[in-house]
């Protein structure tokens, strides 16, 4: 009897006593971003159609947060994201994002 005691004992102290947090993000999400420096850097519009659409693929999927953790930018995106950030297209963005929460705010408050 006791060891079946023993037994469902055991992982509960393994998770007791394990480092891991019960979360779904293992690693710190990034808050910064930082882009190699580069003497020559290469124009947003001389990128190939192929990479545009691999970035904004990723891009996507790192916003939906189906790429999880991530923790830097892919090589090949890194000014695709540059040009994203510092462009009109996250401005808009965040602008649709703050206006739709906006609007649910205010139907929940007419509730």
């Amino acid at each position: 009897m006791i060891f079946f005691k023993f037994l469902l004992l055991f992982p509960l102290l393994t998770l007791a006593f394990s480092h891991e947090a019960l979360s779904p993000h293992h690693l710190p999400r990034p808050l910064i971003i930082e882009y190699p420096d580069h003497h020559a850097e290469p124009n947003f519009k001389e990128l190939d159609e192929e990479v545009k659409l691999r970035c904004t693929s990723w891009r996507f999927a790192v916003e939906a947060n189906n790429v999880n953790p991530w923790k830097t930018i892919p090589e090949e995106c890194v000014e695709y994201v540059k040009e994203y950030v510092t462009g009109r297209g996250y401005s808009v963005d965040l602008e649709r994002v703050s206006n739709e929460a906006g609007a649910i705010v205010f139907l929940r408050a007419k509730l």
